[in-house]
């Protein structure tokens, strides 16, 4: 059974949301040590079919930011992980899930839980450590849910279960499995509820964006519209700023890090910053639980050592390569730089091709430039120079562009029609778009030329479920996490199958199963097997 941790980026919608309800967090474990993935999952029975945008935040105990990604919410469910460091510094982390109001951006708390890191490299004092739990949470423990599991298997088995769905009452909303040994992490179950404080509002798909404004050159102007710009994906958010200079950019979902651009219809020179928002940590008042962890930490440093011996990660994650939908037009004129037998800056090109780009010299070996568009028959110059895209980066600085070595372009692709720049590109179109890619792929132009941004991640990376133990030829498979899988809006579906691999690991392991109904009511599976090396047989 696979299928597929997709993030849908073709709309840029607002949907109806709900009063909030309580939310149900599932971590693949109850606590980890620094290197390992935390892979997590969270169901709100309240939120919408249509897809929205939670953001997580992840906190030290010392309340700084150790990550910080956005991911798409199907049916009430969102799915996400986190890698950590080796070496990390273990503590108590604060896991928080945020939606936000798509007309104002107001926030509103979806979830907060506690996991606790350990750090192999730390002294353990004591075999034992306090880990946080949820004492409130409540649930129904199920049988006969689960068919085709056995007593013990051995190493590297094949095992597939199948679940009973007519075993249930009533159709599911969300299911996720761990499959997990019980050696390493015993049988807490990690999950978590959280009160969400959502309120009646329509919500975000999309990427929110705060920011303050300063303008540079003092000009009389009644608009105070201000333009956000990915401009790697030709994707645009429109923002009305406060009298404050403060502004709230709804940008359409992008994925990874991008250099939001920021420009308005003077292009005026602005200098924009971030509006710093303030995270607070879960006071430790959570209930804990004491676990011994000595054999673990020693565990994970053999596993540590033969993972390096291999050259070879801890865990498999397949992300998955989407090609995202934006704004996009096909160029009017394309050149491929590297196919030009010439040396020097890069507006000698426009000398010796005729394209509609033009570069004029003036006093002081200063250059503009000019694109020519085509009107009822008639070629006309935009009144307004082009604006520059140069690996993401905008500028309308045509004196750089023009003196850009012609061996470190790789192409342009030049957007001129006046109906398709005024389409695809918005406020940006005015004048022309010319789109250039460098050689180096990491070149970014200086600061000074380029229009005033602010780094944000966007959406994580989508990621193939179920995320199995890996096997590779001649490699001990060593992960005490066999299986994970989310599935949102299961319904009445009676072919629900689970798959998964045994490994090396010798011991007693457990199948944790969460069901949430279509009440809201919780259901718990838990199963246990063992695995033995055939050599004990």
């Amino acid at each position: 059974m696979k299928h597929i941790c997709c993030i849908s980026v073709f709309l840029f919608g607002m949907v109806s949301t709900v009063t909030g309800k309580e939310t149900t967090i599932h971590f693949d474990k109850p606590f980890y040590i620094s290197g390992e993935y935390i892979f997590f999952t969270f169901f709100n029975a309240d939120l919408p079919q249509d897809s929205i945008a939670a953001e997580v935040v992840i906190l030290s105990d010392g309340n700084e930011v150790v990550s910080n990604f956005f991911v798409t919410v199907i049916a009430g469910t969102g799915k996400g992980y986190y890698k950590t460091r080796f070496g990390q510094p273990g503590g108590r982390l604060t896991v928080l899930g945020f939606v936000f109001v798509a007309n104002d951006g107001s926030k509103h708390s979806l979830f907060r839980a506690q996991i606790d890191l350990l750090n192999d490299n730390q002294t353990v004092i004591d075999s034992s450590v306090l880990i946080a739990i949820d004492s409130s949470l409540t649930y129904d423990t199920l049988a006969g849910v689960l068919s085709g599991l056995e007593d013990s298997y051995y190493c590297m088995d094949s095992i597939s279960l199948s679940i009973n769905m007519n075993a249930l009452s009533d159709s599911i909303r969300h299911l996720s499995v761990c499959v997990r040994s019980i050696e390493h992490y015993g049988t807490c179950p990690s999950l978590w509820t959280s009160k969400s404080k959502t309120s009646d509002h329509t919500l975000l798909f999309g990427v929110p964006i705060f920011g303050h404004r300063t303008v540079q050159e003092e000009v009389n102007v009644t608009s105070k519209l201000i333009f956000g710009c990915d401009a790697r994906g030709f994707k645009f958010g429109i923002a009305q700023v406060n009298d404050n200079d403060d502004f709230f950019v709804r940008m359409p979902p992008y994925f990874g890090q991008r250099n939001i651009q920021f420009v308005d219809f003077l292009r005026r020179d602005m200098q924009i910053t971030p509006v710093e928002r303030v995270w607070t940590a879960l006071e430790s008042d959570a209930a804990e639980k004491e676990v011994d962890v000595l054999s673990q930490v020693r565990e994970f440093g053999k596993r540590k050592y033969i993972y390096q011996f291999f050259n070879v990660v801890p865990q498999q994650i397949n992300e998955i390569p989407l090609r995202e939908e934006g704004r996009t037009a096909e160029p009017d004129y394309y050149l491929d730089i590297t196919d030009i037998d010439l040396r020097g800056q890069i507006h000698t090109v426009f000398k010796e091709i005729i394209t509609p780009l033009k570069f004029r010299r003036r006093k002081n070996d200063h250059y503009i430039s000019r694109v020519i568009y085509e009107s009822a028959g008639e070629k006309l110059y935009y009144k307004r120079s082009a604006t520059f895209i140069i690996n993401g980066f905008v500028t309308y600085d045509a004196d750089f562009v023009a003196k850009l070595p012609i061996q470190e372009v790789k192409s342009v692709k030049i957007y001129s029609a006046l109906d398709k720049v005024r389409k695809a590109f918005g406020p940006m179109g005015s004048g022309g778009i010319i789109d250039i890619e460098m050689v180096d792929p990491l070149y970014s132009p200086p600061s000074e030329v380029c229009v005033g941004n602010l780094q944000k991640y966007g959406f994580q990376l989508p990621f193939e479920l179920p995320v199995r133990s890996f096997s590779l030829p001649n490699v001990p498979a060593i992960s005490p996490l066999l299986y994970w899988d989310v599935m949102e809006d299961v319904g009445q579906n009676r072919g629900q199958t689970i798959q998964f691999k045994t490994g090396d690991n010798v011991g007693k392991y457990q199948i944790l199963m969460l069901f949430v109904d279509a009440k809201d009511n919780r259901h718990i599976i838990q199963e246990e097997f063992s695995v033995v090396s055939k050599t004990m047989q």
